[in-house]
């Protein structure tokens, strides 16, 4: 086969051929016959696959053996699982709502999984709430009504809920699940229930773990105990309770068994002394509330007493109760530092008050605490002032008696407590607080840095019952301040005459000017009616 050259005479346009102008068109025609070929191998690629995914459902269908040849995995055949195990998940839960124990473990069995989340079955409300089955046994007997509740034995119905928690735990469901950021523990303990308390802790719950407030379990048992405490103050009948509260209704315990909650968790190895997001230990929270056993159980078991809030008070600031002093006592006997201040300046007698008050008071000075004249930066007081606002007067006798100043200033004006109360409201507690505060050695005519009195202030206020009191109890109405006005000045004519009858003989004293002022007063209306 010869070879033509390329400029034979049957090229006779070889330079127009291979010109731009011919080659691009040609290059995009060939490019689109490629693509198109591509294109069908492909499509009849799918369609063989398509005609072998049906062949395989066929098999399925007809129960014969398909061929292990298949390359993608069965999509059907995983959504069929999934709808499977979606309804065994969904029968667990119903079966958790009626309480059914033997449908519970059978259901695990054929594979219902412990662990994992599923819509609850609520009979009313919130269906998109997802949650495990422990859970779901857990908190179940808040999101039912308590009419139906109340129709069922409340000892079987809590003794079944904890067979079906232990059952779950038994095939790994997890015992330090969280819902609103708090483990079944921390809920456990702020609802008194012991027993679960027990079985939780059995299948290694996590003792130290903290809920968003930074509480542990510890912390949480002085919540149950100071509920239980309040409803009880409050008097409610036990059907009242019980609808407010069925969560902490079936299985609670009573509120003297919160020493065996806390050795429960001790003994297992909780940490006695962590703090919550205040820098509050366990210890603080039930020096708060008064409790000496569950204190007395913390001690024993490592709590320090030592141990700050994130604003330095310590337990013994805030001892409260029918056992303040054995509590006060028991604190400092396990090292509690009776001189500690926090950091407004104040030390543990500046809080004290209630009926062991002065008992208390008696032991921190033994201990070294002592009788501050300084005011602390919070509350402008000093401890004797403390005691005054509460009028405790055994207390401010041992005040005074151990250094108390009772007319110490403060403020920028120097002001003594009696100007503060004349700056209150005028009512029966702050009119008995004026008369302690002369009974016990007060200065009625104290003069801030302006040579103000508290019956200028008083007077000034038009608060007249006030005023009466303070001049009652030898108040001066004619000392003047540093711009020449004196109380009398604030007072009406009529105030003058209601004055006559008093016993202060400055007050008197200035009787007979005012007659004649109002006298003068007189002679002037009749001379304009003339």
């Amino acid at each position: 086969m010869s070879v033509l050259p390329v400029n034979s005479s049957i090229f006779p346009d070889w330079e127009l051929l291979t010109s731009r102008e011919v080659i691009v068109p040609v290059g995009i025609a060939c490019l689109a016959i490629i693509t198109t070929c591509a294109f069908r191998i492909l499509s009849k690629s799918n369609e063989q696959d398509k005609e072998n995914s049906i062949r395989l459902h066929s098999d399925r269908v007809t129960h014969k053996s398909a061929p292990s040849t298949a390359s993608a995995p069965d999509v059907q055949q995983i959504s069929e699982d999934n709808e499977v195990n979606s309804s065994l998940q969904e029968d667990l839960h119903k079966a958790i709502l009626t309480e059914d124990l033997s449908t519970v473990k059978r259901l695990i069995d054929q594979g219902a999984k412990v662990n994992v989340e599923t819509r609850v079955p609520y009979k009313h409300g919130s269906n998109n709430l997802c949650i495990s089955p422990l859970m779901f046994n857990c908190i179940e007997l808040n999101i039912t009504p308590f009419s139906e509740l109340h129709k069922r034995s409340k000892k079987d119905s809590f003794l079944k809920r904890f067979q079906i928690s232990e059952s779950l735990l038994q095939k790994g469901a997890n015992p330090n699940e969280e819902i609103a950021q708090r483990a079944f523990l921390h809920c456990f303990a702020a609802m008194g229930r012991l027993k679960e308390l027990e079985l939780f802790i059995k299948y290694k719950a996590n003792l130290d773990k903290l809920d968003k407030n930074g509480s542990t379990a510890l912390h949480c048992v002085a919540d149950f105990v100071k509920m239980e405490l309040e409803l009880a103050s409050s008097q409610k009948k036990e059907d009242q309770l019980a609808s407010i509260f069925p969560q902490t209704y079936f299985g609670r315990v009573q509120v003297s068994e919160a020493p065996q909650m806390l050795k429960t968790l001790l003994e297992n190895g909780a940490n006695p002394n962590l703090k919550d997001k205040d820098g509050y230990t366990p210890l603080y929270r039930f020096a708060e509330i008064g409790d000496f056993e569950s204190l007395k159980v913390l001690l024993d078991n490592g709590a320090d007493p030592t141990l700050l809030s994130s604003t330095g008070e310590s337990p013994l600031h805030v001892v409260k109760g029918e056992k303040a002093a054995d509590i006060v006592y028991l604190l400092l006997s396990k090292g509690a530092e009776a001189k500690a201040v926090d950091k407004y300046g104040r030390n543990a007698l500046y809080d004290f008050h209630g009926k062991q008050t002065l008992k208390c008071a008696q032991l921190l000075f033994e201990a070294g605490a002592r009788v501050s004249n300084q005011s602390c930066t919070l509350l402008h007081t000093t401890p004797l002032e403390m005691a005054l606002d509460h009028e405790d007067e055994a207390l401010m006798d041992f005040f005074i008696a151990n250094g108390g100043d009772i007319n110490i200033t403060s403020g920028g004006l120097k002001r003594t407590q009696l100007h503060y109360l004349a700056e209150s409201s005028c009512n029966p507690h702050v009119l008995n607080c004026i008369r302690l505060f002369v009974k016990k050695g007060g200065q009625v005519d104290a003069q801030d840095l302006r040579r103000i009195t508290p019956l200028w202030i008083a007077s000034r206020n038009g608060k007249q019952q006030m005023s009466d009191l303070l001049l009652e109890l030898g108040a001066d109405p004619n000392i003047q301040n540093n711009k020449g006005v004196a109380p009398k000045d604030f007072l009406s004519d009529q105030d003058f005459l209601r004055m006559a009858s008093f016993k202060n003989e400055l007050t008197r004293s200035i009787i007979p000017e005012l007659l004649g002022s109002v006298a003068a007063s007189l002679a002037q209306e009749v001379e304009k009616d003339l």
